[in-house]
C-alpha cells in the first residue's frame, strides 16, 4: 500500500513539474517570439528614421560630410531595400567628389520657400501594444523601451505642430503679424 502511495504522490509531484514546465518553455518562446518582433519592428523604424533624417538635412540645407557617412553606414545594413540602394548609390557619388563644396550641394539642395517638409508622424504599433506583456526582460530593456516610445511621441508631436503651422501659414484670415508668426513658427518646428 506504502508503494501505492508513493507512486500517487510521485506521479502529482511530475504532474506539477510538468505544468510548472510546460507554463514557462511558453512564456520563454513568448518572450523569443515576442523580442524577435520587436527586433523587427525596430529594424524598420531604423531604416525609416535615417532616410527621414537625411531627407531632412538635405532639404533644410545642413548636409555634411559625417552625416552622409553616417547615414550611408546605416543604409548599408538594409541591402533589400531599393530606396536604401539608390541612396546609397547617391551619397557614394557625392562622397567620391573631391572638391566637395557642402555651401554649394546644401544651397543645391535646400528646400525653397514656399515648399514644405513632408514628415509623417510614426508609430511602433506592435511595441505600444505590448509593452506592458513583455516576459522574462530586464526592467532596464523595458527602460530603454519606454523611453523610445517617448521619444517618438515627442517626435509625433512636433510633426502635427509643424503641419499645423504650415496649414495656418496659408489661412487668408489672419494678419500680417500672425502670419509672420505662424511662419516663423514653422520654421522653428
Amino acid at each position: 500500500m506504502t508503494h501505492e502511495i508513493n507512486l500517487v504522490i510521485l506521479g502529482a509531484g511530475i504532474g506539477l513539474i510538468g505544468s510548472f514546465v510546460s507554463y514557462y518553455s511558453k512564456q520563454i518562446w513568448k518572450t523569443i517570439t515576442t523580442k524577435k518582433s520587436i527586433n523587427s519592428e525596430l529594424k524598420i523604424a531604423k531604416y525609416y528614421f535615417t532616410v527621414l533624417s537625411f531627407d531632412t538635412r538635405s532639404r533644410m540645407g545642413n548636409l555634411t560630410k559625417e552625416s552622409l557617412i553616417s547615414t550611408l553606414n546605416i543604409l548599408n545594413q538594409y541591402p533589400e531595400e531599393d530606396t536604401a540602394l539608390e541612396l546609397t548609390r547617391n551619397i557614394k557619388l557625392i562622397l567620391e567628389q573631391k572638391d566637395l563644396d557642402f555651401n554649394h550641394l546644401n544651397a543645391y539642395s535646400e528646400l525653397k520657400s514656399g515648399h514644405a517638409l513632408y514628415l509623417k508622424t510614426y508609430r511602433l504599433l506592435y511595441l505600444e501594444s505590448i509593452i506592458g506583456d513583455i516576459p522574462f526582460s530586464s526592467e532596464k530593456y523595458i527602460k530603454q523601451l519606454h523611453i523610445l516610445l517617448n521619444g517618438i511621441s515627442i517626435f509625433n508631436q512636433l510633426v502635427e505642430q509643424s503641419i499645423y503651422y504650415y496649414k495656418l501659414s496659408f489661412d487668408p484670415s489672419i494678419g500680417t503679424e500672425n502670419y509672420d508668426i505662424a511662419n516663423e513658427a514653422k520654421k522653428s518646428t
